[in-house]
């Protein structure tokens, strides 16, 4: 489970990847590394429906997605902020 204050956040991060990886496919991206972003994006769900409070490891798992794709930094960033 995520937070109730981080869980709206938690959920338009998920459709901010989806949208990248959607942006990436328009713009001629190369599909491996479409297809490694998305597999990112599919782990992201199962902490939302987990018991324990995910909400640490989801912030850390969205960090290494902007690191290995910086044009997804903006998410992370909107994630970690106290709006």
């Amino acid at each position: 489970m995520i937070t109730q204050k981080k869980l709206s956040k938690a959920l338009k991060a998920i459709q901010g990847i989806i949208i990248q990886a959607r942006s990436m496919a328009e713009h001629t991206e190369d599909s491996k590394k479409i297809a490694m972003l998305l597999d990112l994006a599919e782990y992201l769900p199962g902490l939302l429906l987990d018991q324990d409070d995910k909400t640490d490891e989801f912030s850390e798992f969205l960090a290494g997605v902007g690191h290995k794709f910086p044009n997804c930094q903006y998410i992370i960033d909107e994630f970690n902020s106290s709006n």
